[in-house]
């Protein structure tokens, strides 16, 4: 089993001293796992990814993957920012229980406008259907001092296009209920 925690990891609220990831908020450790994914430009906020996995697979990977072999190991910067980043979201659980209350005050006042949204994660989509549409509505939230990208096909099918709302913990209630309020009005 290959698990891709690309939303999860970092983010997924953990119990006791566990890591913030998908595999301990679902209590899934227990799952036979050939190789965990998880990314490290969505949470840590640097760049880059990484695989977890057996010696077997790693060893594959690192013999046969052209994307791996023919790519440049991470600045020496990054990987410092990306090492401190894991150690603060481990040692300051406030992050993630912040960014989980903010997810919740998000989805719950989001609900209240008849929009329901299934995703736990930061990353909270709203379809709207038509690309024109979509694209006009990332365009009055950015006039209106709001970052919501147009997702639009080819990267959903055609006329699936959706709004892409990331939820981070440094966000405030005041800026969320202006993001709710101009979702309201659109």
């Amino acid at each position: 089993m290959i698990v891709d925690d690309a939303h999860g990891f970092g983010v997924l609220e953990a119990k006791k001293s566990d890591f913030p990831c998908s595999l301990n908020y679902f209590n899934r450790k227990h799952l036979k796992i050939d190789a965990y994914i998880g990314t490290f430009g969505k949470a840590i906020g640097t760049l880059g990814s990484f695989v977890a996995g057996n010696k077997d697979i790693i060893d594959l990977i690192i013999q046969k993957s052209k994307p791996y072999i023919y790519s440049t190991a991470l600045p020496a910067v990054i990987a410092g920012t990306t090492r401190r980043s894991l150690e603060l979201i481990r040692s300051e659980k406030n992050i993630v229980k912040k960014l989980k209350s903010n997810i919740t005050y998000f989805k719950k006042n989001i609900r209240s406008k008849l929009i329901s949204i299934d995703s736990i994660t930061p990353i909270q989509t709203i379809t709207v259907g038509c690309p024109k549409k979509v694209k006009n509505i990332q365009e009055r939230a950015l006039h209106d001092g709001l970052f919501i990208q147009a997702i639009r096909y080819p990267t959903v099918p055609k006329n699936n296009d959706l709004l892409r709302i990331n939820i981070t913990s440094g966000h405030t209630k005041p800026q969320i209920s202006k993001l709710l309020t101009f979702l309201s009005r659109v």
